[in-house]
């Protein structure tokens, strides 16, 4: 599968959002203190809703995600474009990213079209 089809499926942004919660809920047990059992006390959730969160199995409504997210101090911003234009600039990234590793040969790249920077 190549990385534009990749893009063009639902489960992909979903996922996004999904680690994006993620790591707003690891952020804010982080710098608060709490632990598991204390963010679902300060959420006022289940035990059971924080470990779907921090399993990345997070698919609630869009309400109680903000909800979720504001209750942690976040604010969830959206932003909607077109498909192509953002598959357009994926492919932009992976070039520079390809081209930077060949002048100076320190990042890796994984998959055909799929490249994450690596220090």
């Amino acid at each position: 599968m190549e990385r534009q089809d990749i893009l063009r499926e639902p489960e992909y942004w979903i996922a996004q959002i999904q680690m994006a919660m993620y790591k707003c809920a690891l952020d804010f047990m982080n710098n608060s203190g709490k632990n598991r059992s204390q963010l679902a006390e300060h959420l006022g959730v289940s035990k059971g809703y924080v470990t779907q969160l921090l399993s990345g199995d997070y698919n609630y409504s869009l309400t109680k995600l903000v909800q979720t997210a504001m209750t942690m101090g976040y604010v969830p911003k959206v932003t909607f474009i077109p498909l192509e234009q953002e598959i357009c600039r994926d492919e932009n990234v992976g070039t520079f990213v390809l081209a930077t590793k060949q002048s100076i040969g320190k990042f890796e790249t994984f998959g055909s079209k799929n490249y994450d920077l690596v220090a």
